[in-house]
């Protein structure tokens, strides 16, 4: 006759489901990172002339779009034309007098992409706004920040630096 419980027979199996779900999970997501989808990778950086981005995937013809978010509204920077493809250390060219008189202060960025709808030519309306796996919008915010305190910068470095390795790890 087995004494065991009915609770002791059970609970291996609840464990054995419970780590290949988790394995099953593991797995999934770096799957979907290695599947070609459009990304934009992004840090906050100090004012300059220019614009560093990261890193770009794009799946079809399109267009990487800088915008300016001043709070009451977003005005438009100039659209950069991309390949379908993957991109890294981006220096996109900025209007920095332009932009110091419309937002003097530390700057909030937005960078979106767009697909081309095949004209080559930037049309927000027409052209789609690129989505992420899960087809989300991609609109990553980062700042232009003035000089700050050497220790400031640090804790910038390590706050973001998560951002980075996964970007280097999951191109």
């Amino acid at each position: 006759m087995d004494t065991a419980s009915p609770h002791a027979r059970v609970a291996p199996w609840i464990f054995t489901v419970c780590i290949g779900g988790v394995f099953l999970g593991v797995f999934l997501a770096l799957l979907s990172m290695r599947l070609p989808t459009n990304r934009i990778v992004v840090f906050h950086q100090p004012y300059g002339t220019y614009v560093r981005i990261a890193s770009v995937r794009i799946t079809k013809p399109g267009f990487l779009v800088l915008y300016i978010d001043k709070g009451s509204g977003i005005s438009m920077e100039t659209p950069y034309y991309l390949e379908a493809g993957y991109y890294r250390n981006l220096t996109l060219p900025i209007d920095t007098e332009d932009i110091m008189k419309r937002a003097p202060s530390e700057l909030p960025f937005i960078a979106r992409l767009y697909l081309d709808d095949g004209d080559h030519i930037f049309n927000e309306t027409f052209d789609t706004p690129g989505n992420d796996v899960m087809g989300r919008l991609i609109n990553k915010r980062f700042w232009m920040k003035y000089a700050r305190p050497p220790q400031q910068l640090v804790l910038d470095v390590v706050a973001e630096s998560w951002r980075y390795i996964v970007d280097v790890l999951f191109p």
